[in-house]
């Protein structure tokens, strides 16, 4: 799709996609917030020009401003000598039936603004799941499985369409996880999991991942990686706000580009999208 650049004031719109610059190459001390949000003011301020109130941005069609102007980034070496991977934070339980819509914009802007054809790992994180290491947490409705399988069947498409080799879930016990094994076609691979809150993975789980060939890896991302306020501030910030109208973020995707080589991150960034009410 055609993106028309501009440098008038922000119009009105009923979406809006934020994307970061390459956090590997920015110096955010000082700044507020968590990765994301520090990265993403850095980024923002970097793109506003002292005369202008908003920063350099783009229409993508006649209701979606994006900001910045999304350019892929330039891998220095061929796709195949990275591991590429992306983690997709859905932000909202409401609407639940679109997440089939936004998973596979969340994958089709992480793939272009990396300038690859496929991504080599896609975890989804699910909102208001945090792990819990008694289980306890894992006390869940029928309800809860099929607005994770509206995440999940998209994701199997793509894996089966060749756009991703491998899926994973995040903050997964054991009871939680068995559950969801017996809706899915095609398994997940990885089960990322925080322990801030706890310092040990129950046996349970870890027989159950061994298994069935899960890898369990740590993670240190924030719980609430955008939440409404801290969209609002940024927006407020920036001239980006829509007056007398909510700004809800639906998602964020954070992607890395990994030398297989060295196992040094090359590129890391961060894509959110929000739509107005």
């Amino acid at each position: 799709m055609a993106v028309e650049s501009t440098k008038a004031l922000a119009p009105e719109y009923r979406s809006i996609i934020l994307s970061t610059s390459n956090v590997m190459c920015q110096a955010s001390a000082g700044l507020r917030g968590d990765e994301f949000s520090r990265s993403l003011r850095t980024t923002l301020k970097q793109l506003t020009k002292e005369e202008e109130d908003v920063p350099e941005y783009a229409m993508a069609d006649e209701t979606t401003l994006v900001v910045p102007r999304q350019q892929p980034i330039k891998l220095e070496a061929d796709p195949s000598e990275y591991e590429i991977s992306a983690k997709l934070f859905l932000l909202t339980s409401e609407n639940t039936p679109e997440r089939s819509t936004h998973v596979r914009a969340a994958v089709d802007t992480a793939l272009q603004a990396l300038g690859v054809s496929k991504l080599n790992q896609l975890v989804v994180a699910f909102p208001d799941i945090t792990f819990d290491a008694e289980d306890d947490a894992s006390d869940f409705k029928d309800e809860d499985v099929e607005e994770w399988m509206h995440a999940w069947r998209p994701m199997e498409g793509l894996q089966k369409g060749g756009k991703v080799d491998a899926l994973g879930v995040s903050e997964f016990g054991t009871k939680r996880i068995q559950r969801f094994m017996k809706e899915t076609t095609v398994k997940p691979k990885v089960d990322q999991l925080n322990l801030r809150d706890c310092c040990v993975v129950p046996k349970s789980l870890i027989m159950y991942a061994k298994e069935q060939g899960i890898d369990l890896l740590t993670h240190g991302d924030s719980p609430r990686i955008l939440s409404e306020d801290t969209l609002k501030d940024i927006l407020d910030e920036f001239k980006l706000e829509q007056s007398g109208r909510r700004v809800v973020p639906q998602w964020v995707i954070k992607y890395a580009a990994v030398v297989k080589s060295r196992g040094v991150v090359e590129t890391k960034g961060y894509i959110a999208f929000a739509q107005a009410e």
